[in-house]
């Protein structure tokens, strides 16, 4: 088996806000021990750098799939479904979710919109564009709410403050926010309460791994308990240090059915494929809502993907394997 491992090449113009690109590095790295452990052959091609060149490059590889941890191009989240496209069109099998699924998951306007189409709880949510040209009124919006870029992966974009309790302050934080990722922002009623996600692996059936539950610790009086980027990726922040995950969640049958459920139904109505992980939130009265679905979690071994999968009996090369027979099988 010959394995080319892709990869983002981070765009060193970017700002501090998307210095998380680089964790894909130790994406290669994890994946590159267990193909080692695997006796896979492999090889390593970075994207991004000179597009005509790489692309080339993939025409001519032998390799018999492409293990894909392109997490963007050239800085941009949502470019990285158009790599997915051109590996489709070259007919080159490779791991994760489709072109559709990818654009569709990393748009979470359009993901919303699929999922209340299909009676999946999600919540209510405000377009920016029209707070900003008028069409709806600041009255209409059902505070607290949280502000996201509706474009990006990773928790990009989200800070403390990107949970508004006074409407008097939604103008101002939003204007910050489109002047730093443009106009398209998702506004969406804050779900105070538990998090959770869930992860599936494999196809035809489908696999749920066990549930997750992210705790926020005892963070100071003020801050609200939210996976923000600091929380995810700047190590010396007081909401990393208090970040906390337990897995398997201590929750009652019920509520796993549920957690399980939804998120099932959010995996397949989206179409991803392979593997992906589903973000949920249980509000104060046990009511469950899909807030993310994530087509390229990290697969860096011991993150929160490969995690639960370990925690299910499947340890990290065992993982890496069923991602590769998954996108082999698809292919014909």
């Amino acid at each position: 088996m010959k394995v080319l491992i892709t990869y983002n090449i981070v765009d060193e113009s970017i700002g501090d806000d998307y210095l998380c690109h680089y964790g894909v590095m130790e994406a290669v790295e994890s994946v590159s021990s267990a193909l080692k452990e695997l006796g896979y052959s492999f090889t390593i091609l970075g994207i991004g750098d000179d597009i005509t060149r790489e692309i080339k490059q993939l025409i001519h590889s032998d390799a018999d799939v492409v293990f894909n941890l392109c997490e963007s191009i050239k800085g941009k989240s949502r470019l990285q479904a158009c790599f997915a496209g051109a590996l489709e069109l070259l007919g080159i099998p490779y791991t994760g979710s489709d072109f559709e699924a990818t654009i569709l998951a990393i748009d979470k306007r359009k993901t919303k919109a699929l999922l209340k189409k299909n009676s999946i709880p999600t919540p209510v949510d405000w377009d920016s564009r029209s707070l900003i040209y008028g069409k709806t009124s600041l009255d209409d919006v059902d505070f607290p709410v949280i502000i996201k870029p509706a474009r990006e992966g990773g928790s990009i974009g989200i800070y403390q403050s990107s949970v508004v309790e006074e409407r008097d302050k939604l103008g101002d934080i939003l204007k910050d926010r489109i002047e730093m990722y443009g106009e398209q922002i998702l506004i969406e009623r804050f779900i105070a309460g538990r998090e959770f996600y869930v992860g599936f692996l494999g196809d035809d059936p489908i696999c749920p791994l066990p549930i997750a539950e992210i705790g926020f610790g005892a963070l100071p009086k003020g801050y609200k308990n939210i996976m923000s980027y600091q929380a995810k990726w700047d190590l010396d922040s007081i909401e990393r240090r208090q970040f906390r995950r337990t897995c398997p969640a201590e929750i009652d049958n019920s509520l796993k059915e549920q957690l399980i459920r939804y998120a099932r139904g959010a995996y397949e109505v989206v179409g991803l494929y392979g593997y992906g992980r589903i973000d949920l939130r249980v509000d104060l009265e046990g009511n469950v809502y899909v807030i993310d679905v994530n087509a390229n979690p990290d697969i860096t071994i011991g993150q929160g993907f490969p995690l639960t999968a370990e925690i299910g009996g499947i340890p990290y090369p065992e993982l890496i394997k069923v991602l590769i027979d998954c996108a082999i099988e698809r292919r014909v």
